[in-house]
């Protein structure tokens, strides 16, 4: 049975984001890179998760339709396209505190 402080952390309020961010193993793993890296590259966050370009854009629509990631366009000097990515301050908090969670729930 969780504890009272554990179970607190995860009332209807926080749940519905929380399971938003962490539904997708992709989404979690692209919010602990940002959390790590601040704004990162498109392609290097591709490459590092080893997914595809339409896998990777899924997960970052759908994380920033519910505003926990901002994505800039911008031109290289080369002319391309580049695509920045940003955790937001919502999303920083709602990733900061699942990791808490988890790190509390593990703790031996």
């Amino acid at each position: 049975m969780p504890s009272s402080r554990l179970s607190g952390r995860c009332g209807p309020r926080l749940c519905s984001p929380v399971r938003q961010l962490c539904c997708g193993v992709v989404r979690l793993r692209i919010c602990g890179m940002l959390a790590r890296l601040g704004a990162t590259d498109f392609a290097v966050i591709r490459d590092a998760l080893q997914v595809s370009d339409p896998t990777l854009s899924k997960h970052l629509k759908q994380l920033a339709q519910i505003g926990y990631i901002r994505l800039q366009k911008g031109l290289t000097l080369g002319g391309r396209t580049k695509t920045w990515v940003e955790m937001t301050v919502a999303g920083s908090t709602v990733f900061e505190g699942h990791v808490a969670f988890l790190r509390e729930v593990t703790k031996g």
